[in-house]
């Protein structure tokens, strides 16, 4: 759910019950604003507010609002769209490989101004769920962050 009071101000999450697990430098390019697109080997169906999680550091960056994941790209496409994926069109890039064709569209990135620890489960690769203790902590960070914005 979205709560927008006006167009300047970010649309604030209502709630962040699941963690995404991203490598650098994509995290950061996503939690920046400067990535739209993240490449997976295959559609989502969850959508709305995710925290995004640096991967092997143990924290969550940022949160995102995943919008959706559109049909999947052929090889040939994947150029036509850098600007929101930013994966060099080199043949070494694994993107570019043929596994990673599914867009998964993120928007409305809000960069923490502290990122939050949380536990890392034995076996969680992509989707982390969290303790209510991150989540409360990542209600604070965010509405800290409504907060400056305002002012």
């Amino acid at each position: 759910m979205l709560r927008r009071r006006g167009p300047e101000q970010l649309a604030q999450p209502a709630a962040v019950d699941r963690d995404l697990v991203i490598k650098q430098p994509w995290v950061g390019m996503i939690a920046d604003g400067r990535k739209t697109w993240k490449m997976r080997t295959r559609r989502t169906k969850v959508r709305g507010w995710v925290g995004l999680i640096e991967k092997g550091a143990g924290q969550v960056i940022a949160v995102a609002y995943l919008q959706g994941s559109p049909p999947e790209l052929r090889r040939s496409e994947h150029p036509l769209h850098y600007r929101k994926h930013r994966v060099m069109p080199e043949p070494c890039q694994k993107a570019n490989s043929g596994k990673y064709l599914f867009p998964w569209v993120v928007t409305k990135a809000i960069k923490l101004p502290k990122p939050v620890p949380y536990d890392h489960p034995s076996g969680a690769v992509t989707w982390v769920k969290f303790s209510d203790e991150v989540g409360r902590a990542l209600a604070r960070q965010i509405a800290k962050t409504h907060r400056e914005e305002r002012n």
